[in-house]
């Protein structure tokens, strides 16, 4: 597998991350690669919902959607310390193979706030009055709104869609995940979020507070810093 050095020519700072026990490095990418990384980025990619279904495939580009979750992350005060891509996307970018096919997109959003814990918030608040909420249901209601934002009947009425209940979230997040899960213990504690694709290349949200092992295939050890392009 090339990984670019520092030395390298390239012109923008995006880095990896080989996180080997014994070789934690980072180093940049190249112009060619972080050309790929793009690409992956800005693709336009269906995510389906499950049937029966009223919900309409939604056609979302992975960096705008990303934006979005961030930007929202931080107005409900949750904190985070880095956001990267993983697994196969991330080998294609750093592999030097035109036959190189990647699956799903695997995104690692490292957060400071505990999952487990609660906070004040307004969400679902009849009053507009703050009240304890745990973090994951935080989090996973904000994803769901990211996704009504890309239906056009909620685009047209942005007052109606602040006043969604957490049931109709949650059927939403039901609807285009495919995947919801929370792992608490004291060595590990992380969530995942998988937005399906019919055609396998799913859109795979990783929200980490710690892990014992951060990785445990080879193809996951490379770590891509996204913050720049976001």
């Amino acid at each position: 597998m090339h990984v670019s050095n520092s030395s390298s020519t390239s012109t923008n700072n995006i880095t990896t991350t080989n996180n080997n026990i014994n070789n934690n490095t980072k180093v940049y990418l190249t112009c060619e690669q972080t050309d790929k990384l793009r690409h992956i980025l800005d693709r336009s990619i269906p995510i389906c919902p499950s049937p029966p279904s009223s919900f309409p495939t939604l056609n979302i580009t992975p960096r705008n959607f990303l934006r979005q979750v961030l930007c929202k992350l931080k107005e409900y005060s949750i904190d985070l310390t880095s956001i990267r891509i993983n697994g196969g996307a991330a080998s294609y970018v750093l592999v030097n193979d035109s036959n190189f096919v990647y699956r799903d997109i695997d995104i690692l959003i490292h957060i400071k706030t505990p999952l487990s814990s609660e906070q004040k918030t307004k969400l679902f608040s009849s009053n507009n009055e703050p009240y304890l909420c745990d973090v994951w249901t935080i989090i996973k209601c904000i994803v769901s709104s990211c996704l009504l934002e890309h239906i056009t009947d909620v685009k047209a009425n942005q007052q109606q869609s602040q006043q969604y209940t957490h049931h109709y979230l949650s059927n939403v997040l039901d609807t285009y995940a495919n995947k919801n899960i929370k792992i608490s213990s004291e060595q590990d504690s992380w969530a995942l979020l998988s937005l399906q694709n019919y055609a396998g290349q799913n859109l795979e949200l990783k929200f980490v507070e710690h892990l014992k092992r951060q990785w445990q295939f080879s193809v996951d050890s490379f770590q891509i810093n996204l913050e720049p392009l976001l």
